[in-house]
């Protein structure tokens, strides 16, 4: 998580088993899922993060990351909701 300018607030280091992309996740079940590029960097603003939170719910039951780094993920977004300037990061190879 970052703030506007930059600044790392917090960070995790991703679940090997988190690729929604790669493993083929219905992008219009999970539209905000389905667009983290695994490659490239993706940025999540605090208006977007709701919604991703939201698949993140559904995400669990089909997902076999770890759910260590499932509740960290769902924290990290929470952060993002509850401050202004706030952003999620997911940073591909």
């Amino acid at each position: 998580m970052r703030k506007a300018r930059g600044e790392v607030i917090r960070k995790i280091v991703a679940d090997s088993d988190f690729d929604p992309v790669l493993l083929g996740v219905d992008a219009a079940r999970y539209p905000c899922l389905s667009g983290i590029d695994p490659y490239g960097d993706t940025i999540f603003n605090g208006l977007q993060v709701q919604r991703l939170l939201e698949e993140l719910d559904s995400y669990k039951a089909i997902c076999s990351a770890s759910v260590e780094f499932m509740e960290d993920l769902d924290e990290l977004c929470r952060m993002v909701k509850s401050g202004t300037h706030r952003f999620i990061w997911f940073i591909g190879d």
